[in-house]
């Protein structure tokens, strides 16, 4: 399993090959992680989602956002639930 969560462009490229690979892939949506409602629903059904892969024999990534607007959305929102 492949986790990825930085801006740095050499990740994104990362993420843009391994994806392109085929590898399955998911991206977490921080917002939902931080936000009101059941993030824990939404974080254990890609964990079991990727987990589920794994035990297959499949390589898996997960990431979050890698583009700057998308950071800074994801901080707005964090800091609008404080």
């Amino acid at each position: 399993m492949v986790a990825a969560g930085s801006l740095m462009p050499q990740t994104a490229a990362q993420i843009r090959q391994l994806r392109q690979s085929g590898i399955p892939w998911r991206k977490l949506d921080a917002k939902r992680l931080i936000g009101e409602g059941p993030r824990g629903m939404y974080a254990r059904g890609i964990a079991d989602e990727l987990g589920s892969l794994i035990r297959e024999g499949f390589d898996a990534l997960v990431y979050t956002a890698n583009l700057p607007e998308e950071a800074a959305e994801t901080k707005r929102h964090s800091e609008c639930r404080r």
